[in-house]
């Protein structure tokens, strides 16, 4: 419990994070079930875009590397994400969009009224910088999780998501 009798909500409890090591905004981007873009959006009052690195397939499995800036900040990332879709477990339209990177993935959930449910595995607030994937430009830890989503019962996406810390990122770009 934290001072003022708030405690962490039970999906932070689950993964051993200091409760004080979390501020608000850290919370709820790293426990929010909907989509990071809308939240992303909400906290910045931006626009926030999608810039795919890198998207390749094989065999059934679309694997893509995305960083998710403001259009007039693409030199300060808010966000960096690696998803792999598993194309056979979605109607084969909307894996057709994915896989020639036409629609992204909260755009088809939303657009198409999918019934999803998503399913957090792994939450790390403090991942220091030797230990992120490349494609993540940034020499501070950062927060991590990692989570699945699964469409008329069958596991068919699995992303993980890295975010800069804290309300200094979001104030710096929310001038």
């Amino acid at each position: 419990m934290r001072d003022n009798g708030v405690a962490l909500p039970p999906v932070c409890r689950r993964y051993d994070i200091a409760e004080e090591s979390l501020s608000p905004v850290d919370r709820i981007i790293l426990t929010s079930d909907g989509t990071v873009m809308r939240t992303l959006e909400a906290l910045t009052r931006k626009r926030i875009v999608v810039n795919i690195r890198k998207r390749t397939v094989e065999d059934d499995v679309l694997a893509r590397k995305i960083v998710l800036h403001s259009p007039d900040e693409e030199d300060f990332p808010l966000a960096w994400a690696e998803s792999w879709v598993y194309l056979s477990r979605l109607n084969p339209e909307y894996a057709r969009g994915l896989r020639n990177g036409s629609i992204g993935i909260g755009e088809l959930v939303r657009n198409n009224r999918l019934e999803t449910f998503r399913e957090i595995n792994e939450i790390d607030d403090q991942v220091p910088p030797e230990e992120t994937p490349t494609f993540v430009e940034t020499d501070t830890p950062v927060m991590q999780r990692t989570y699945d989503i699964y469409c008329q019962d069958k596991q068919a996406i699995t992303i993980t998501e890295y975010f800069r810390r804290g309300l200094k990122a979001f104030a710096e770009i929310d001038r």
